[in-house]
């Protein structure tokens, strides 16, 4: 739930995730599929919550979970529902953002939630108080680090691996976008997009979407157990990218 890039590109939009967490975490379960009334959902599985840091939805909506939201945050003893949950509960409604919005985030860690829906990039920050609302320009690329894994200096240096890699490929595409989220930072353990401090907090997945006009391509890999998967989902009429 630590890194996740933006990438508009001439075969579609392309979101992907690396999730950092800690050794001891259970290991996700890959993308699995969720049947409801009026749409299908996909999302890997973190078993600890059993919520999930990035969805897919039949009509092309895609959400994605990061912690913290501008500035490191003083973590409690206990809150009332895991950030996990949230991203399965607002899918469920038919207006995932209207969902967001309404829902009650008292008592919920502080966290950054991206949410493209429509052809619009949506930003959600909340830091404990309060929920800060933007669109971005979802013409451009955007890339996004924790900021309770990475301090000011790191995100700078990430960000400037990526726009350097934007510049080395000027048509990115899905896979070697996945490819730059296993390999850039020059095998950096402490920050690099692959991170590992001393195994006790590191890079466990990579999820990666490509929303078409009437499908999507969504690619996992466990980097624990060093195993991939890759699904073609199909999107209804409603989605366009």
């Amino acid at each position: 739930m630590c890194t996740v890039s933006f990438i508009p590109s001439s075969n579609g939009v392309i979101i992907t995730s690396n999730r950092d967490e800690k050794s001891v975490r259970q290991i996700a379960l890959a993308p699995q599929q969720f049947s409801l009334e009026h749409k299908q959902l996909y999302y890997p599985v973190d078993v600890n919550s059993n919520g999930t840091w990035f969805i897919v939805s039949s009509n092309g909506t895609v959400g994605v979970l990061l912690n913290g939201a501008f500035t490191p945050h003083i973590v409690k003893e206990k809150y009332s529902m895991s950030r996990g949950k949230i991203l399965p509960l607002i899918f469920e409604q038919e207006n995932v953002v209207t969902a967001l919005q309404n829902l009650n985030l008292v008592g919920i860690e502080n966290f950054t939630i991206l949410i493209y829906q429509h052809k619009k990039l949506l930003e959600f920050k909340w830091n404990g108080e309060q929920l800060f609302i933007q669109e971005l320009n979802n013409n451009i690329p955007h890339i996004y680090s924790s900021v309770t894994l990475y301090n000011s200096a790191m995100i700078e240096q990430r960000e400037l691996w990526f726009k350097q890699w934007l510049l080395q490929n000027a048509q990115p595409n899905q896979a070697n976008t996945i490819q730059f989220h296993s390999t850039a930072g020059d095998g950096n353990k402490e920050f690099g997009l692959q991170m590992n401090r001393n195994n006790l907090m590191l890079t466990v997945s990579v999820t990666s979407i490509l929303i078409k006009n009437n499908e999507a391509i969504l690619f996992y890999k466990d980097c624990l157990q060093n195993k991939e998967t890759t699904q073609t989902i199909a999107l209804n009429a409603m989605a366009v990218c």
